[in-house]
């Protein structure tokens, strides 16, 4: 797979772009788009993801699930693996919401990938520069 080069105001064109707007354990929309990546990082897309609001939770490097939080997400596995699988499937173009992580509190060394913070006409950019968008 090309390595894509940007600069910090400029993101790249994808083909692809994934973008997770849900919480890693509130419903399965977490889960079924790490699952979409993988399959599409397989057939080795020129493609990026995009981890908006609550979907930020997804990066970070100290989830808890059911094995260590007593919880109504008892039957959820941890998505932490699945993500950090993502670069062994060509995908290394993530990116993130600045806004998101100031709203959170959350720095970008707290997350795991270190995914690429972007202000909000980076993120206008890089959407508009996808050929298709895929939301989960």
């Amino acid at each position: 797979m090309n390595t894509i080069n940007a600069s910090p105001l400029t993101p790249p064109a994808f083909d692809l772009l994934l973008v997770f707007r849900h919480s890693p354990y509130g419903g399965s929309m977490g889960r079924e788009g790490l699952e979409a990546a993988l399959a599409a990082g397989a057939f080795d897309q020129n493609m990026a993801i995009l981890f908006l609001g609550e979907a930020i939770w997804q990066l970070l490097s100290t989830q808890q699930t059911a094995s260590n939080v007593a919880s109504d997400c008892h039957s959820q596995k941890n998505h932490l693996k699945m993500t950090n699988a993502l670069p062994l499937f060509g995908i290394d173009q993530i990116y993130t919401s600045q806004d998101d992580l100031n709203d959170f509190s959350l720095q970008l060394e707290e997350l795991a990938l270190s995914p690429t913070a972007l202000w909000p006409s980076e993120l206008t950019a890089l959407m508009s520069n996808a050929k298709t968008i895929l939301s989960f």
